[in-house]
C-alpha cells in the first residue's frame, strides 16, 4: 500500500521546502516532487502547505504509570495508544520510577511489546528510580543483551536519595552502571547509554567518574537537568566537555524549576550544543505537593501533551528556530539512542510522520506509515482501547470485561 502526501512544507528536521512524500508500507520512499505511476494502489494526501516533520520521540515515559508519593491511591495508571499519538509521539522509551514493587520490568516489557503490536515503536530501559537496580534477567549487563526491547539503562538516581542512599549513588556505583550497560550496548550492537536522574544536588559524582575513569561521556545522558539553576548551569559544563543532556517539559513554572522552552533558548544557542540537547515529557507520572504540615497534599500529573507544548513555546514564545526545536523531540534523541531509523524524513526512515498546523498544533500522524490521527482527531487506536470502546458504545455506557 502507498501513501502519496502532497504540498507538505517539508522539515527532516531541516528545511526542506514543499515537497512530496511517497510512503511505501512502514517506510519513507522518496521526497520530491514527482506523480505516481497509473495502476498504483495510493491513498493521496493534500496537506496544501502544512508543515511536516518527524514523528516525535518521547524518550522518557512512565507507560505503567508512576508512583505519586501519597499512597496507593496515587498510582498513575498505563497510558494508552491514543494518549501517546494524539501528541504526535510515535517513538517512545518507557522507564520505572520509584514504584518498582506494584510496577515491575517484566511488565514494562509487555507494555512495550503491546504498544508495539498496536502500531507505536516502543523501547525501554532496565532499572528504575531505586538502588540496586531492577532487572528480568538478574543484572543490567545480561538484560541490555537478551531482551530486544531494552537498550540502556534508566531513569538511574544519582543525587536526591537522601543520606541513607548516599553510598549506593557514589562515583564507584555510577561507574560499575555505566560499564555494564557499556559493554553490553557494544556486545550486540546497542547504545547501551545510562539515563541519570538529576536530584537537587546535581552532577558531582558524574564529574568525578568522569575526571578518575576512562568512560566516554557519550554513555550518560543527564536528565532533568532544568529542575534548578545548579543543575541547568552544570548541564552547559556537561555539554562543553562534549556530553548530552536532557530537558524535562512536564516542570512546571515556579518554585525552582526554569521551563523547558526556557532553557531550550539558553542551552540551543550555537550548533554544537543544539545537536547535543533533547526534550523530553517524563510523562504518565506525577508530583505530590505536601501542604504545611504534611498532612494534606495535592496530586499533580504530568502529562505527556507537554512535550508538543514546549516545543511549540520554544518557537513562538523563546524565539527558537523551528528546526532546532524540532531536532530535540526527533533527530537527538534518535541519535542519543542509536534509533537509525527514527527521527529523520528521508527515504529509507520509518514512516512516522506528523503535519501541523500554522498554530503548530498537531493535526494529522503517520505511524510506521499507517494514518492514525486524521484533521487533529485520533482515528486509530489500540486493540485494548478499541475494545473497551466498542463495549461502552453497544451497552448503555457500562462494559462488562
Amino acid at each position: 500500500m502507498f501513501t502519496l502526501i502532497k504540498n507538505a512544507r517539508v522539515y527532516t528536521p531541516e528545511p526542506r521546502g514543499i515537497c512530496d512524500i511517497l510512503v511505501c508500507g512502514e517506510t519513507v520512499a522518496r521526497l520530491g516532487s514527482f506523480e505516481v505511476p497509473s495502476g498504483w494502489e495510493v491513498e493521496t494526501v493534500d496537506l496544501q502547505g502544512m508543515v511536516l516533520t518527524p514523528g516525535f520521540i518521547d524518550a522518557h515515559v512512565h507507560l505503567l504509570g508512576g508512583a505519586g508519593g501519597w499512597g496507593l491511591a496515587s498510582r498513575f495508571t498505563d497510558i494508552s495508544f491514543s494518549e501517546l499519538v494524539a501528541e504526535g509521539i510515535t517513538t517512545v522509551v518507557g522507564c520505572l520510577g520509584t514504584d518498582t514493587l506494584s510496577k515491575n520490568l517484566w511488565n514494562l516489557l509487555a507494555k512495550v511489546r503491546a504498544l508495539d503490536e498496536d502500531g507505536l515503536s516502543a523501547f525501554m530501559y532496565a532499572g528504575g528510580n531505586v538502588h540496586p537496580l531492577p532487572s528480568i534477567t538478574g543484572s543490567l549487563k545480561t538484560d541490555i543483551w537478551l531482551v530486544d526491547k531494552i537498550i540502556g539503562a534508566g531513569e538511574v538516581t544519582v543525587s536526591d536519595l537522601g543520606a541513607g542512599a548516599a553510598s549506593m549513588t557514589s562515583p564507584e556505583y555510577i561507574a560499575r552502571i555505566a560499564v555494564d550497560a557499556m559493554e553490553a550496548g557494544q556486545a550486540v550492537g546497542k547504545v547501551g547509554i545510562v539515563c541519570l536522574h538529576l536530584g537537587n544536588e546535581g552532577m558531582a559524582a558524574v564529574f568525578e567518574v568522569l575526571e578518575r575513569t576512562g568512560l566516554p561521556i557519550s554513555v550518560f545522558l543527564p536528565t532533568h537537568v532544568n529542575r534548578n539553576a545548579k543543575c541547568l548551569d552544570e548541564a552547559k559544563k556537561f555539554l562543553e566537555l562534549g556530553g548530552c543532556v536532557d530537558l524535562t517539559t512536564s516542570y512546571e513554572p515556579g518554585h525552582a524549576a526554569i521551563p523547558a522552552p526556557s532553557a531550550l533558548a539558553e542551552l540551543a544557542g550555537s550548533d554544537s550544543w543544539a545537536r547535543r540537547v533533547s526534550m523530553t515529557s517524563d510523562g504518565n507520572a506525577g508530583l505530590t505537593i505536601r501542604a504545611e504540615g504534611g498532612d494534606s497534599a495535592t496530586l499533580v500529573y504530568h502529562s505527556v501533551a507537554t512535550l508538543p507544548h514546549a516545543f511549540r513555546d520554544a518557537v513562538t514564545n523563546h524565539g527558537v528556530p523551528l528546526e532546532r526545536a524540532l531536532s530535540t523531540i526527533t533527530l537527538n534523541p534518535a541519535r542519543f539512542h542509536r534509533l537509525t531509523r527514527k527521527g529523520r524524513v528521508v527515504p529509507g526512515a520509518d514512516a512516522d510522520l506528523v503535519a501541523l498546523g500554522d498554530d503548530l498544533r498537531v493535526r494529522e500522524v503517520w505511524a510506521r506509515g499507517r494514518r492514525v490521527v486524521r484533521e487533529g482527531e485520533v482515528v486509530v487506536r489500540g486493540m485494548a482501547e478499541e475494545a473497551k470502546l466498542k463495549a461502552r458504545a453497544t451497552r448503555g455506557g457500562t462494559a462488562h470485561e
